[in-house]
């Protein structure tokens, strides 16, 4: 199965993604309405451990897509799917919203390692489209000390952000 496919699928279907991600942030509402005076507590906070990767992963995966989508293949916003690329990323930025209003995010277990991600990832995204970006010519003009700089500075930041990762 290709990532093509389970695009297809979910657009044969848009309706199961649509509540999917819909009832997430609807249940992350709802768990921190019952559970407001014990909110950074232990069982309290797995729940919300579990509700913020069942919707941040879809939507950094948007985001990532996008990101590539729109920087790589040059493609039109016109011709975004809402269901596949704008609606997972909405449905994380309203779950982490109120999420954040009932629990810090230092209390959810693996948060860190969220974040750590969604920065290497972007790290890369930027690395690829410099790469794509420059020319030959261009390494003519640019001095090698600069270069090398930059080159050493990307990967100092995806060496420490994976070590956090890996923790």
């Amino acid at each position: 199965m290709t990532l093509n496919d389970i695009f297809e699928m979910v657009k044969s279907q848009p309706t199961v993604a649509f509540l999917y991600l819909f009832s997430i942030p609807v249940l992350v509402i709802f768990t921190g309405w019952i559970s407001t005076p014990k909110s950074n507590q232990n069982p309290w906070r797995y729940v919300y451990a579990v509700l913020l990767y069942m919707v941040c992963l879809p939507g950094v995966l948007a985001l990532v897509f996008n990101l590539y989508q729109f920087l790589f293949e040059r493609r039109s916003i016109l011709d975004a799917d809402i269901n596949i690329q704008f609606l997972p990323i909405i449905s994380m930025i309203v779950s982490l919203y109120f999420a954040n209003k009932k629990v810090r995010f230092t209390n959810i277990p693996g948060m860190g390692k969220l974040s750590t991600f969604l920065l290497i990832m972007f790290v890369l995204i930027g690395f690829l489209w410099v790469m794509d970006r420059t020319f030959i010519i261009a390494f003519a003009a640019i001095p090698i000390q600069f270069l090398l700089t930059g080159f050493l500075l990307g990967f100092g930041i995806l060496l420490i952000g994976s070590k956090r990762l890996l923790k």
